[in-house]
């Protein structure tokens, strides 16, 4: 949780939104990767992810190049 809670709160959130995000952002691609095992529509799963993930485009800090914690 902690590497992905990072990366919200450098895009803009408080530490609670990120880690509410952060969670929201692991269930989603748990429940992506189980709809991929049992359906094998990776087509279909990879659509449901773009849409998913461009909600997060309109963050300020959205695109910097340095996602990635320090040490990571």
């Amino acid at each position: 949780m902690d590497p992905v809670t990072d990366i919200f709160k450098r895009m803009g959130m408080t530490p609670a939104q990120a880690r509410t995000h952060a969670r929201l952002h692991i269930a989603t691609i748990r429940g992506l990767m189980l709809d991929l095992l049992t359906t094998g529509d990776l087509k279909a799963t990879q659509t449901a992810f773009d849409q998913y993930i461009s909600q997060y485009d309109r963050l300020p800090g959205a695109h910097k190049s340095d996602r990635r914690p320090k040490g990571a």
